[in-house]
């Protein structure tokens, strides 16, 4: 007999096996009281705040030891294409999962999320006519199929496959399967809901993030980049996880306070004066203040007043010195002061990492948490620089916070860290080459005449504007040499990309310009990208 297999592979293309997933079974014994103790642990899941990926494996684990089965596949339908994909399976690899879509209808699966119905194999043939004997496997000795149906409404298809110690399922066995499945539809339910409140709320603070963010274009993305430097350094901190959960919506509100600084101050280029500063200090606690009535937590609205405290006392607002000062205050503190090093602003250039690292190390025991700092830098390699650095926080991340898209929301950190000559010219370098691939895209989807047209409308702009970019007829773009350096380069970008986005439209129409803007940025660089997100977005 050939290796077994799935129900899954009845209805898809066969998947190479592996062992079964390690998830603890849920305890059964055998008989009503095994099932009435997994229902009983479902019931605890529809309780819980687990996420969905957990619920569906611990569905399929239960119901593996409460049937006795050998292997078993969780399908859950996609809302957006209303296929079938793998929520969970036993013996598919994990990185094979996204590969496999099983449309209603087709396949055994498919035929049970159809018609709704439960379906027995027995010895490879179903005990009735009207079951979808044509996508029959002679591999699979025996299996079970039922709806995963709550209210009229589908969620997917439980799966098992072949009974073991070499018995046969029976009616009995399906009948137990699928009422098994009615209460994992309550479950599944659930947990989905509990996903769309988490993303509403996440959706939300992000809003208020970036709102704060927005007022400056050099700090766009600095909120979640700090967020996510700062729980991956919580993580490695050893804080619960409990806290680490409240501790990432304080720590991507930390600047919330800056909606009360007046742009005059917030956005002056050169150096602030005493009095200035003075204003610029009342963020934390007005901050604080405006998160207190939503946030719960000492611990985090702690971080968010006294993130600009120091070891030595000397920090705002209000001089708390050593361990004083809260231990998320201290962890926020130090992602804080690494994003804002690495990072281009409006009154200085990003310090190259070889610097960020000396500071970090001049000021620990002084400004930072001496051993909260050296973990810092020793697990994320300062000295590599900041993308490298955000490759290895992400990695600690990824499972904590949302899923959302990360390379839109980078921070300024990524667009160089060069001294003031080289970055100047590095970000020259990414806008040259995604402005050629903005009007080498023009060329594609509306013609050379309309490439034309457009660059002689782009060069005349330029030219007037004084923008030190060059443009000849046939879109060939360059750039001219620029006093001032990185934040000269980055308005000058800023000016031209609004004009050339207006034109777009108006010769194009907008759904061809956005579409021409976002296929652009396949063919580039990330640096490109990322001074497209940064800039442009």
């Amino acid at each position: 007999m050939s290796e077994k297999k799935t129900l899954l592979s009845l209805a898809h293309a066969t998947a190479p096996r592996t062992a079964p997933a390690k998830i603890p079974p849920v305890s059964v014994t055998p008989g009503t009281d095994g099932f009435l103790t997994a229902v009983l642990d479902i019931n605890d899941l529809i309780n819980s705040d687990r996420e969905l990926d957990v619920i569906l494996a611990t569905i399929l684990d239960s119901a593996i030891h409460l049937l006795h089965a050998e292997a078993g596949s969780l399908l859950v339908l996609d809302g957006d294409s209303d296929d079938l994909v793998v929520g969970a399976a036993s013996d598919i690899p994990k990185a094979a999962w996204p590969e496999i879509r099983i449309r209603i209808g087709s396949g055994i699966a498919g035929w049970v999320a159809e018609k709704r119905k439960p379906l027995l194999l027995v010895s490879g043939e179903t005990p009735h006519d009207e079951g979808p004997g044509d996508h029959h496997r002679a591999d699979v000795r025996d299996g079970m199929s039922v709806p995963l149906e709550r209210s009229g409404a589908l969620y997917g298809v439980l799966n098992l496959t072949n009974r073991r110690a070499g018995g046969e399922f029976t009616r009995g066995d399906l009948d137990l399967l699928a009422t098994f499945g009615k209460q994992a539809a309550i479950a599944i339910h659930q947990a989905r809901l509990n996903e769309d409140r988490v993303a509403a709320y996440w959706g939300m603070v992000t809003s208020l993030a970036r709102a704060v963010d927005a007022r400056d274009p050099f700090t766009f993305g600095h909120s979640q980049s700090v967020r996510d430097h700062a729980v991956a350094l919580a993580v490695l901190a050893g804080l619960s996880s409990e806290l680490v959960n409240d501790f990432a919506t304080g720590a991507l509100l930390h600047d919330i306070g800056k909606i009360g600084v007046r742009d005059a101050i917030l956005l002056k280029p050169g150096r602030l004066t005493d009095a200035e500063f003075e204003v610029v200090k009342t963020h934390p606690a007005l901050g604080a203040d405006i998160l207190r009535p939503v946030l719960k937590g000492a611990a985090v609205i702690g971080a968010v007043r006294h993130h600009h405290e120091r070891l030595d006392g000397s920090g705002y607002p209000d001089g708390l010195a050593g361990e004083a000062i809260p231990l998320t205050a201290r962890i926020l503190a130090i992602a804080d002061a690494y994003d804002a090093m690495s990072s281009t602003r409006n009154y200085r250039v990003a310090l190259r990492p070889v610097d960020v690292l000396a500071e970090l190390k001049k000021h620990r025991g002084t400004q930072f948490d001496p051993d909260l700092v050296d973990l810092f830098v020793e697990q994320f390699a300062v000295e590599t620089g900041p993308a490298l650095v955000r490759e290895k926080v992400l990695d600690v991340v990824r499972d904590i916070l949302p899923k959302e898209e990360y390379e839109g929301y980078a921070s300024f950190s990524l667009l160089g860290h060069r001294e003031e000559a080289g970055h100047a010219h590095s970000l020259a370098a990414s806008a040259v080459e995604l402005l050629q691939a903005q009007l080498d895209m023009v060329g594609a989807k509306a013609g050379a005449e309309t490439r034309v047209r457009l660059s002689v409308r782009l060069e005349t702009f330029v030219r007037e504007q004084e923008i030190p970019i060059r443009i000849d007829k046939n879109g060939t773009v360059c750039w001219s040499p620029v006093a001032g350096g990185a934040p000269q380069v980055i308005r000058a970008l800023q000016t031209y990309e609004s004009f050339f986005k207006a034109n777009l439209v108006q010769v194009i129409g907008f759904e061809t310009a956005d579409q021409i803007t976002q296929e652009s940025l396949a063919g580039v660089g990330e640096p490109a990208r990322t001074l497209y997100y940064q800039l442009f977005a």
